[in-house]
């Protein structure tokens, strides 16, 4: 997963850290730890922050722009 292209669906979306936390059900260091690049989410979690986002996993990989 592209940490800067999630972080940058978060901000346009609105949520904060802990609200995406909060919705895809892991707590707020793992989700940071997506977001920094220091840890990848499984698939599962993946299409979690995909549906919270309003996108796909392929855009949140990299494979469209957020823009």
């Amino acid at each position: 997963m592209n940490h800067r292209i999630l972080k940058q669906y978060r901000r346009k979306k609105g949520h904060s850290r802990e609200s995406m936390a909060h919705t895809i059900g892991v707590k707020l260091r793992t989700y940071v730890s997506y977001e920094t690049g220091e840890r990848n989410p499984t698939l599962d979690t993946a299409a979690k922050i995909a549906a919270a986002l309003g996108c796909t996993v392929d855009d949140l990989l990299g494979e469209r722009d957020a823009s």
